[in-house]
C-alpha cells in the first residue's frame, strides 16, 4: 500500500466533497439529524465547487492518497474563534472508514501543524463533535479538552469540544515522533 500525503488541487475537490458527505453520515449517524446528511448530499455540488475554490485561493489543503485514490484531507488556518484568534487550528480532518488505523489522519495533521509553525502560530486548537470516537484521536495527537462550544448546522445545534495545545511546536514533534515509530 503506497501512501502520499501532498497539497490538494482543485480537481481534488470532487473526491474531498464525497469523503465529507460519506464520512459525515458514518461518523455523526448518530449524533446528528438525518435531514442533515441529506441536505449535504443536495448541496454536494456546491460544496465541490465552494472546496475548489478555497484550495485555489487559500492553499491550506493536504489530500491522503492511497494507491491513486483519494482517501482523505485535512484542511487549517488562521482559528475563527475569538477566545482562540491567535492560534491555528486544523479545520477539518476526514477518512474514509476503510482506510482508518493506517496513521494517515496523523499523517495529515502532521503536514498542516508543519504550514501552521511555518506560518507563526504557537498555539493549536482542534474541534470534534461531542460524541464523535475521533475525540478520543485528538487527544492523542497532543490536544487537551478545553472546553465545549454550541456548533450550528443547517441552523441545528450540536456541541463540539475544542482540544488545545499550548505549544504547537512541541505536538507537532511528537506526532512525528509517533509516525516514526509506526514504520
Amino acid at each position: 500500500m503506497n501512501i502520499e500525503i501532498r497539497k490538494a488541487s482543485v480537481e481534488d475537490a470532487k473526491d474531498m466533497a464525497d469523503i465529507n458527505i460519506i464520512e459525515w453520515k458514518t461518523t455523526y449517524k448518530d449524533l446528528l439529524p438525518e435531514w442533515i446528511f441529506e441536505k449535504r448530499e443536495e448541496n454536494r455540488e456546491e460544496r465541490i465547487e465552494k472546496m475548489g475554490k478555497s484550495i485555489k485561493e487559500k492553499d491550506n489543503v493536504y489530500v491522503a492518497v492511497v494507491d491513486g485514490k483519494v482517501v482523505g484531507f485535512a484542511s487549517y488556518g488562521k482559528s475563527p474563534y475569538d477566545d482562540y484568534s491567535t492560534s491555528g487550528q486544523v479545520y477539518a480532518c476526514y477518512i474514509l472508514d476503510e482506510y482508518h488505523n493506517l496513521g494517515i489522519g496523523r499523517m495529515l495533521v502532521v503536514k498542516a501543524m508543519e504550514e501552521l509553525v511555518s506560518d507563526g502560530y504557537t498555539t493549536l486548537v482542534t474541534g470534534c463533535l461531542d460524541g464523535n470516537p475521533a475525540n478520543e484521536f485528538h487527544k492523542s495527537i497532543g490536544g487537551v479538552y478545553e472546553e465545549t462550544i454550541d456548533f450550528e448546522v443547517y441552523d441545528y445545534k450540536a456541541k463540539e469540544n475544542l482540544y488545545f495545545h499550548e505549544d504547537l511546536a512541541k505536538s507537532l514533534e511528537m506526532n512525528k515522533e509517533k509516525l516514526n515509530k509506526r514504520r
